[in-house]
């Protein structure tokens, strides 16, 4: 490989790491205003989000998921 091929290597790997930086920073600060602008609904996305993770283990089957809804009803 030539010092001509590395430098464009480079190159290309440096932009795309600035790239992606770029990206997961405009995220965060979308997320930080959505949650400045309506903090209830906020709050509310993220008490479902808790409550989700204590619900035990997944099921496999269709079958299973039905039963499972029409016992919460």
């Amino acid at each position: 490989m030539n010092n001509k091929q590395r430098w464009m290597g480079s190159v290309v790997l440096l932009g795309g790491g600035v790239l992606l930086a770029a990206l997961l920073l405009k995220g965060q600060d979308e997320i930080n205003q959505d949650r400045q602008q309506n903090p209830a609904q906020a709050a509310e996305v993220e008490n479902k989000e808790a409550g989700n993770h204590s619900l035990g283990s997944l099921t496999v089957d269709v079958e299973t998921e039905k039963r499972l809804l029409e016992q919460q009803r």
